[in-house]
């Protein structure tokens, strides 16, 4: 492709990271993952980190929360085509936090190993990255390294989507971001990142 791509598709800009395992079924007739899939995958990595790093609360304790969010806007940029039975690497990073939006930034990383061949090493076990995620504090960059090893230090996929986080019980903006919730934003904020 020979539009520039942008920072954002590089690993080093990402903090919080977790498997995501593609499906028989994410395939499409092209033999690659369907464009809308990530989507799915998007929705799911973000909610991963707001469940585990933010406090949200699901089912019926998600009832007791003062705030909620919806998902206003979502857009996927594609540099390389993935496929099942891939392994991804998603990694999560904050582009921009306002007063009740939140606009994420969430890059798919391709496996460096032929998906068809048999693992002595599994990435994922061997990094630390369990059903949680992994969260890597920028005082321990050393980790992407250990990362890069594994996965290749382009993103095929950036996924782009926006958060409005809301009262529960009115639906309307918040007035300002939950602390708790914005402290643990602000850990994956990525710094000086170039527009697309």
């Amino acid at each position: 492709m020979s539009r520039n791509m942008g920072s954002e598709f590089g690993l080093s800009n990402y903090r919080y990271f977790i498997g995501i395992q593609t499906r028989w079924a994410d395939n499409d007739s092209y033999g690659h993952i369907n464009n809308s899939v990530y989507h799915y995958f998007v929705d799911t990595v973000i909610n991963n980190y707001l469940i585990w790093h933010c406090g949200m609360a699901t089912g019926e304790k998600a009832k007791k929360m003062n705030w909620k969010h919806f998902m206003v806007e979502n857009k996927c940029i594609y540099k390389r085509p993935l496929q099942f039975p891939q392994i991804l690497l998603a990694g999560v990073g904050i582009r921009r936090i306002g007063t009740s939006s939140v606009h994420y930034s969430v890059g798919f990383f391709e496996p460096k190993s032929d998906y068809s061949a048999k693992l002595d090493v599994d990435p994922l076990t061997s990094l630390g990255i369990g059903s949680q995620g992994l969260l890597i504090s920028p005082s321990h960059p050393e980790k992407l390294n250990d990362i890069s090893r594994f996965y290749k230090h382009d993103a095929a996929v950036v996924g782009n989507p926006v958060h409005v986080f809301v009262e529960s019980q009115s639906d309307k903006p918040l007035k300002q971001l939950d602390q708790y919730l914005k402290e643990n934003l602000e850990n994956i904020k990525i710094e000086n990142i170039n527009k697309l």
